[in-house]
């Protein structure tokens, strides 16, 4: 009623209050960098284009340079291995079988070591792609 008299208007009730949105669009920041590693390409460019927190882009951009590299090098090495067979050096591809096998584990050994690291709130690097992923957060 008091208010009635001050202001001439009726007294309204408040509102709820409800909390402000999360940086990370209500996920756990250390969640989110794990998803990204988790799903490759994928699931880093979801985590980039839908995140705010800076530490989930980050890992997502990373997820997205580390699956991106394994994939051109995998390609290179499969289109190297095609022609050294066309060109009748078959002995020589079969070389390049283990290699790709050993990058193929490589790159899983990578993402599971990143999603223990993220997981556990850390911002590791990688060399070369830490430094260019860090560029576009």
């Amino acid at each position: 009623m008091a208010d009635e008299q001050t202001t001439g208007m009726p007294e309204t009730p408040e509102a709820p209050q409800t909390p402000p949105p999360t940086e990370g669009g209500g996920l756990d920041p250390k969640l989110g960098a794990l998803l990204a590693y988790l799903f490759g390409f994928l699931g880093g460019l979801i985590v980039y284009l839908t995140q705010k927190d800076k530490f989930m882009r980050f890992h997502g951009m990373q997820s997205i340079m580390l699956s991106a590299s394994y994939f051109v090098v995998a390609i290179g090495l499969g289109i190297i291995s095609g022609i050294l067979a066309v060109l009748e050096l078959g002995c020589i591809s079969l070389i390049l079988a283990p290699v790709q096998f050993l990058l193929w584990v490589l790159f899983i050994v990578a993402s599971i070591y990143m999603m223990v690291k993220a997981y556990g709130g850390e911002k590791t690097k990688l060399p070369v792609i830490g430094d260019m992923a860090e560029k576009y957060v």
